[in-house]
């Protein structure tokens, strides 16, 4: 008796829910959720569930779909996708970047793992296409079919040094005119002299002399092409970065950098206010806003001369559609909707008014300013980037509205890589890829702050181990297929 008793209240409540559901315009069955994976962008997003709630009144009305974000931390982000994609799970959505490797369109692309999406963008994709950087789309095929959908976002590369205002200013340095690392080393000296709880330097670029590399085709920086020459090399065939790596070293053994700097967590390192000097935050702003904002102290900053170019991997950062969709046409309506509504992508990003951000200016107007929430008191955060239409961005302190548009032109501006166009074929060196990937990742570091023992023999033996790995092999088999497209 009380087993009936039980299978009638589930059928009571089975239909009184069916009922509920259809009263407030359809099933459950009727309105797919989509799924849409992201790395998160801060830890605390306890206001997700009331964004969902916030995008989805929209989503419901205009796709007939809801949208579920599913956040993973940033440094598992590639790996956990890894396994998604190779179990064939059912997802919709994943934003695809070059520098996260099992996410790129370079890994992916070429194994099926993207719906094809050129007959859902010409449909239902027309605010994309209006907005979308229209070179973009010649890098997101595979096979003549498009495969993703580019971000708006710095596409050209910048080198610029940030340094803390209040020193600058006490030791009158002359930041605007330094020119290369050299430069650096009196302010250097002066600081070690007379600051002992400041570090002069962490975590800073060097001049770009017209290289680009294969981030997405792995190998890390050790194989890169010369745009001059139109051919690829090797890192250390070029004495320019041999010398810069022993200035690095140099500063090392000096005291320059911190002694710990490999173990450090670099993030969380350049907000704790003791470096001097660092790198630029990705975007660099005349009055040192850009940073301060970033750091949590006044700042200055410079942007180097250098000569970098635009690759395919800078326009392959975005979203892709799964190819395991059961709801590809609903996932294309929600993007679209993204791009076509400034609101949405602003409120996925902010997150809620009062919760998470509060209007400065222009509350009810197309371009209003914000003031959001910073640090431990974030309860939301999503790039815009991340999202796609960056250059819909609400004015705040993440990026002004004139940044935004110098941005923009600066793209329109900027060079695109001669290799760019080619489809290159790992397959036949995807195993010493893979090796020169493993030196890469346990030499980086070491270079980047001059931590080793002996430079010389450290070369010497990174050298030795790229060899071993098959990096000739890997230089002449890109430089053939590059040689072979250019011909044709």
């Amino acid at each position: 008796m009380k087993k009936g008793l039980r299978f009638f209240s589930t059928a009571v409540a089975a239909v009184m829910l069916a009922g509920s559901l259809a009263a407030c315009g359809g099933t459950s069955a009727d309105i797919p959720t989509i799924t849409w994976y992201m790395p998160k962008a801060i830890d605390n997003t306890s206001s997700q569930e009331l964004v969902e709630n916030e995008v989805n009144k929209i989503f419901e009305e205009k796709a007939g779909a809801r949208l579920k974000l599913v956040l993973i931390d940033a440094a598992s982000y590639a790996e956990k996708m890894n396994v998604i994609i190779n179990s064939g799970e059912e997802f919709d959505i994943m934003f695809v970047a070059p520098w996260l490797a099992a996410t790129s369109y370079e890994t992916n692309a070429p194994r099926g793992s993207f719906a094809d999406i050129t007959e859902l963008i010409d449909k239902y994709g027309s605010a994309i296409v209006e907005k979308v950087d229209p070179r973009a789309w010649d890098y997101v095929k595979y096979d003549g079919k498009t495969v993703m959908i580019p971000s708006q976002w710095k596409v050209y590369q910048q080198v610029g040094w940030v340094f803390k205002k209040d020193l600058v200013e006490k030791y009158n340095f002359d930041y605007k005119n330094v020119k290369k690392l050299r430069d650096l080393e009196p302010y250097f000296d002066t600081l070690l002299a007379n600051e002992p709880n400041i570090v002069p330097v962490f975590d800073i670029q060097s001049p770009n002399w017209g290289y680009s590399t294969i981030t997405s085709m792995g190998g890390g920086n050790l194989v890169l092409f010369d745009e001059e020459k139109e051919e690829f090399f090797y890192l250390m065939d070029d004495e320019r970065n041999v010398e810069d790596y022993r200035i690095r070293h140099e500063w090392y053994q000096k005291g320059y950098f911190p002694k710990d700097a490999i173990t450090l967590n670099a993030s969380e390192e350049k907000k704790t206010g003791k470096y001097a000097v660092m790198r630029d935050t990705g975007a660099i702003t005349e009055d040192g806003s850009k940073s301060s904002a970033n750091y949590g102290f006044p700042c200055v900053e410079v942007e180097i001369e250098n000569h970098a170019v635009v690759s395919a991997d800078d326009f392959r950062t975005g979203q892709a559609i799964s190819s395991t969709s059961k709801h590809p046409e609903e996932a294309m309506k929600i993007l679209n909707l993204v791009w076509e509504d400034p609101y949405i992508s602003n409120t996925l990003a902010y997150g809620i008014e009062n919760i998470d951000y509060v209007y400065e200016s222009g509350k009810g107007t197309d371009h209003p300013t914000v003031i959001p929430k910073e640090g431990a008191d974030r309860t939301w955060t999503l790039w815009h980037n991340y999202i796609g239409p960056l250059f819909d961005q609400w004015d705040s302190s993440w990026n002004s509205t004139e940044a935004l548009q110098e941005m923009q032109q600066r793209n329109k501006e900027a060079e695109i890589s001669k290799k760019a166009s080619v489809q290159f074929d790992t397959t036949s060196i995807t195993a010493e890829l893979a090796a020169l990937t493993e030196i890469w990742q346990a030499s980086e570091k070491v270079l980047q702050y001059g931590a080793m023992p002996d430079f010389d023999s450290y070369i010497a033996d990174l050298d030795a181990k790229c060899e071993n790995a098959g990096i000739q092999k890997v230089i002449d088999e890109l430089n053939r297929q590059y040689a072979e497209a250019k011909a044709n």
